[in-house]
């Protein structure tokens, strides 16, 4: 599992930034809307199930609950990646804001408090 390697792994959804006087970039942390880590374990369990033979012995309903619907879980997970911050196993942090269109960018970042990051002037 990932968190063998870096407990911080799974990318922390943001919002859009707000400028300072300083010209540092405050990313509040998003409230909602996107894919948790619970919503990734289960929709991982979800896609072995429907990627692997059924069991022909199993007491399991035949019907696999997807729990959101595929436009949904996409909603979800591009929420997650349209702006969010990873940590490096090193403990340093980055923000990565994927546009709909347009180069993937990417700088170094640092937590405010528990609820926000900042980032150099690095992103436009």
């Amino acid at each position: 599992m990932p968190q063998k390697v870096n407990a911080d792994f799974y990318p922390l959804a943001l919002e859009p930034y707000t400028p300072t006087a300083d010209g540092v970039k405050h990313f509040p942390r998003a409230a909602d809307g996107f894919l948790t880590k619970e919503e990734f374990v289960t929709l991982y369990d979800i896609c072995a199930n429907l990627l692997h033979t059924r069991n022909p012995f199993s007491t399991e309903d035949l019907v696999i609950q997807l729990g959101y619907s595929a436009e949904q879980w996409v909603s979800r997970i591009q929420k997650l990646l349209s702006i969010h911050t990873i940590s490096l196993v090193s403990g340093n942090r980055w923000v990565i804001v994927i546009p709909k269109e347009g180069k993937i960018q990417g700088c170094a970042a640092s937590p405010i408090d528990a609820e926000s990051f900042k980032a150099s002037s690095a992103l436009p």
